[in-house]
């Protein structure tokens, strides 16, 4: 009887030990298919069930349907109100996409703020009803904690088999739809294959551009300041450069308009601020005293850290802070005017100088820009382009550098191109100017060229 209980036991320790090993595979196997935060089924797994349900639909001569959804400035309450609100409203938001749906439908979570939905016999027509219940879903408001908060989505659709025929071409498709949509401020848009070549190439450079920026593949060229009464480089502002062996020349405006509707502005401007700022070090160890101008974006506005990074930066540069410009657009300070006006006196208390860019675009009233702490206002290109011949575009000039001058402000002409618009400048005694009549934008050692010969010739 003893070796009976004890074989039993051993039988049953045996058991349990089956029974442990199969829940620990089994909870392995759930992890590896499904998102940890919002348990919603994962990109492998939705996969899956692209690949069974286009093998069941060209079995049966069906179609389905599959949606990317991106939430629209989600980064924002990540870095406004921190992670855990963020990881909320994501596990919220994923629950009233699933309410929307069908039992056989699947909705996964393919990472950060970026869901899919997978429709079986469903064509595009009843996904575009779908994406339009789940636009609804989401203007409720989201009470997370204390606070009511509003999310918005961008909704990409693609149909098998009129759209892709294998589940990685569909996938790619809606998500292709899914930046039409957001370009397009539709809520939602159908995969449209004539505007799939400048879409799949936009992607391709977005998905290099991040490999740029971490292998530091990128340059900055800097365009003279050229001081009036003396005719002196004063100056320059840093420019984005990006030469790719596989995209040529990408223009700065692209990859700005990229930085900013992804969570790369930051990072990107970090890079831009320490290579600009160390470039102007150099030179002033040298013996050249230049202040060097840096574009701040809409975005960075929004960050919480900024004004602790600038000031790091400038630390670890050792340069003086009044050698450093930020130019902001007139459009951006708008954006959020009290919060803006807080971030500006912080960074004037630190002697950075401030640069309203692109004056005369933004609308912004004058009451509101006699607050700023703004130490110049740079005057829109548009505004000098005909200023030989415009009389419109002369009163603006005028009435502009009257203005600064009366707040104590200098003033900068940008997109200056002929002499006549230059002697024109110098004659209503602007402060200083940039533009292809001096010099483009120029690599750090031409810069310098540049530099010694047109200061040479205005000793």
């Amino acid at each position: 009887l003893p070796k009976v209980a004890e074989t039993r036991e051993l039988v049953e320790a045996f058991s349990e030990m089956q029974y442990q090993v199969h829940q620990r595979q089994a909870e392995l196997e759930y992890r590896a298919l499904h998102d940890g935060l919002t348990a919603l089924p994962n990109r492998v797994l939705l996969m899956d069930h692209i690949q069974h349900d286009i093998a069941l639909s060209k079995r049966d001569l069906r179609v389905l349907s599959l949606m990317i959804i991106d939430l629209d400035h989600f980064k924002e309450i990540n870095d406004t109100l921190g992670h855990t609100i963020g990881d909320q409203v994501l596990i919220e938001v994923g629950n009233r996409f699933k309410a929307c749906l069908r039992d056989c439908d699947t909705v996964a979570r393919l990472g950060g703020d970026e869901f899919a939905v997978l429709l079986p016999n469903t064509g595009s027509q009843g996904a575009c009803k779908i994406a339009e219940d789940i636009i609804h879903s989401l203007q409720d408001k989201l009470k997370i904690n204390d606070m009511q908060l509003f999310v918005t989505a961008s909704i990409g659709i693609a149909e098998y088999p009129s759209h892709a025929g294998d589940a990685q071409m569909l996938l790619q498709h809606a998500d292709v739809a899914m930046y039409q949509a957001k370009q397009n401020q539709a809520g939602y848009a159908l995969y449209n294959p004539e505007e799939d070549h400048h879409s799949i190439k936009r992607l391709a450079i977005l998905n290099d551009f991040r490999s740029a920026i971490e292998r530091l593949e990128l340059t900055l060229y800097y365009q003279p300041i050229i001081a009036t009464h003396t005719q002196r480089v004063i100056g320059c502002e840093a420019l984005l450069r990006w030469f790719s062996d596989k995209h040529g020349e990408v223009s700065p405006e692209l990859m700005i308009d990229l930085a900013e509707k992804t969570a790369l502005i930051g990072p990107l401007t970090d890079w831009v601020l320490k290579t600009a700022l160390r470039q102007a070090s150099q030179w002033r160890e040298s013996g050249l005293d230049l202040y060097v101008s840096v574009n701040l974006s809409m975005q960075n506005l929004r960050e919480e850290t900024l004004v602790e990074r600038i000031r790091t930066e400038l630390a670890e540069s050792k340069l003086p802070s009044e050698l450093l410009s930020l130019e902001l657009t007139e459009s951006a300070m708008m954006l959020n005017p009290n919060e803006v006006i807080k971030i500006l006196k912080e960074l004037d208390k630190m002697g950075v100088q401030l640069a309203i860019d692109d004056f005369g675009t933004g609308f912004s009233s004058l009451a509101y820009l006699k607050q700023l702490p703004v130490d110049q206002v740079k005057i829109d290109k548009s505004f000098i382009k005909n200023l030989a011949t415009d009389i419109d575009d002369q009163a603006i000039v005028k009435a502009t550098l009257g203005l600064a001058q009366n707040l104590g402000m200098l003033v900068v002409v940008e997109g200056v191109e002929d002499a006549v618009s230059w002697q024109m400048l110098k004659e209503l005694s602007c402060f200083s100017a940039q533009g292809y009549y001096f010099s483009r934008a120029l690599p750090a050692n031409e810069f310098v060229d540049f530099l010694h010969k047109q200061n040479s010739a205005n000793q």
